[in-house]
């Protein structure tokens, strides 16, 4: 189980210091508008192949997984990679897929379990920061995906 919360953590992945200025996209009224009026934020092409971080203020996960903290995740098409920055090991792993559902949501489903995590993007807070909203069964958090300092073991 920890495992797994780990996984949903890090998929998403964490840096400290997104900062909320510049705010853009479907909460804040910026970014580019389509035809019904909500801003489109879900780009596939802008998650892929890069490092990612993940933070939150959910006490819960900060209580019972805290070591998401230590981990860096790379995505791409082929697989996930995470890297524990803190104990320098890392290992891939085939098994996730994610897609655009919607204009704004991302639909990442674990494909050895069937679990599915939706992901809200609200919007850019940074050049390389997101406000997302993640949400497994009734599991809500909120929090900043950004890019990872760390590119590579």
């Amino acid at each position: 189980m920890r495992l797994f919360f780990l996984s949903l953590i890090s998929i998403i992945i964490t840096i400290a210091g997104c900062g909320r200025t510049g705010l853009t996209g479907y909460k804040y009224g910026g970014g580019e508008s389509v035809d019904d009026h909500i801003i489109e934020t879900c780009k596939e092409e802008s998650f892929m192949d890069k490092w990612w971080d993940f933070t939150t203020n959910n006490s819960v996960a900060n209580t019972l997984v805290p070591m998401y903290k230590d981990y860096c995740t790379y995505t791409s098409e082929d697989y996930v990679f995470y890297w524990n920055t803190e104990e320098l090991y890392g290992y891939f792993y085939h098994g996730w897929n994610w897609y655009c559902s919607d204009k704004n949501i991302m639909q990442i489903v674990n494909e050895t379990t069937g679990d599915e995590i939706s992901m809200r993007i609200y919007g850019k807070v940074s050049d390389d920061c997101y406000d997302v909203k993640l949400t497994y069964g009734t599991v809500i958090m909120n929090g900043d995906l950004c890019g990872c300092l760390y590119n590579g073991p």
